[in-house]
């Protein structure tokens, strides 16, 4: 289904100028805004117009500064200021690239663009002062806000708000409701994973996994805020693990429980199929069997039996042991494995 009225900008930073002075290349920017885009302008994804929704990448031709970026999201205001509502229903924003954390300002993080160097460590955004303005301008009743990048203190930024005057012209009366998602904790780094052969950040892949319907509210066969955001909770560090690295989210979400937000249309119910599941026998610990929505669905003591068949339906699933913690993960998002030993 189209959202006429839903919006998207979306930045991907991959090459960085002069690459020996600056923090180097990176692979996954521009796989992340692609897949991104493409999710988003599909009609059973998020719906938006592809008018609506404008992607910035680098290159080795074309290094965009703030100024390019800045000038792309006035004319998305712009669009909306011609409307005859002045009024939209959602922006979608995000970042890919290299990113640092800003000292003693755990809600901000300097989105490095491609002449950033420790020289020019001007040659950034301050995320803050983007996410602050969209919340203010009042053209948007929701606001989706991601960022997948490092977020650890290991250089030093002075990155730049945004550079353009803008009243508050819009006509939403109450300020946005917000979903907001850094790929890491303050402090830390983000990572990225290959499939396929193809690169991306292990945030953004598995936050498509999520929209694409992993992540559904079972209740009401969509996927919601909520649910997306105990998806991503609960299985990035999981997803991370896989790779032998740390990674945790920061997710922060308005109070939707009025009027959720949703992404996506309904999603069609998934017949079952059958999953052989085999425990080792040295596990000595009740195991737990999580859904897309870090809830429990089933319990084993290996001890007693050796093995079980369930019929789940297509998605990404856990199972932990208690006592250890020790976790894998059941990937049946395309399901040709079906069968698993923990």
């Amino acid at each position: 289904m189209l959202q006429t009225n839903h919006y998207a900008l979306l930045i991907g930073i991959g090459n960085y100028i002069p690459e020996r002075e600056g923090p180097g290349n990176l692979d996954s920017p521009q796989n992340d805004v692609t897949a991104l885009a493409a999710w988003l302008t599909h009609p059973n994804g998020g719906g938006v117009l592809p008018h609506h929704c404008i992607v910035i990448t680098s290159n080795t031709a074309d290094h965009p500064d703030q100024n390019i970026i800045d000038n792309h999201l006035t004319s998305l205001f712009n669009q909306i200021d011609n409307t005859p509502e002045r009024v939209a229903e959602r922006i979608y924003f995000y970042f890919s690239g290299h990113g640092l954390g800003l000292e003693r300002d755990t809600s901000n993080t300097a989105w490095c663009l491609g002449a950033w160097t420790e020289l020019q460590n001007n040659k950034a955004l301050a995320s803050a002062s983007y996410r602050e303005l969209l919340k203010t301008v009042r053209y948007f009743r929701e606001v989706v806000f991601l960022s997948d990048c490092c977020r650890d203190l290991s250089l030093t930024a002075f990155p730049a708000g945004f550079s353009k005057y803008q009243e508050e012209e819009g006509k939403v009366n109450e300020e946005p409701v917000l979903f907001e998602g850094f790929s890491c904790r303050y402090r830390h780094q983000s990572f990225g994973t290959t499939k396929s052969g193809i690169a991306q950040g292990i945030f953004t892949r598995l936050l498509l996994e999520g929209l694409q319907g992993a992540a559904v509210d079972t209740r009401s066969c969509r996927v919601t805020a909520e649910s997306l955001k105990r998806f991503m909770d609960f299985f990035l560090p999981l997803r991370a693990q896989q790779e032998q690295v740390v990674q945790s989210p920061t997710i922060a979400l308005t109070d939707t429980s009025f009027d959720p937000m949703v992404f996506g249309e309904e999603l069609p119910a998934h017949i079952p199929f059958k999953v052989s599941l085999q425990f080792k026998r040295k596990r000595e610990h009740l195991v737990i069997l999580y859904n897309g929505e870090a809830a429990e669905i089933a319990r084993f003591m290996p001890a007693e039996q050796t093995n079980a068949t369930l019929d789940l339906s297509p998605g990404l699933y856990a199972l932990r042991e208690e006592g250890t913690l020790e976790t894998i993960l059941l990937d049946l998002l395309s399901p040709s494995i079906q069968s698993f030993i923990f």
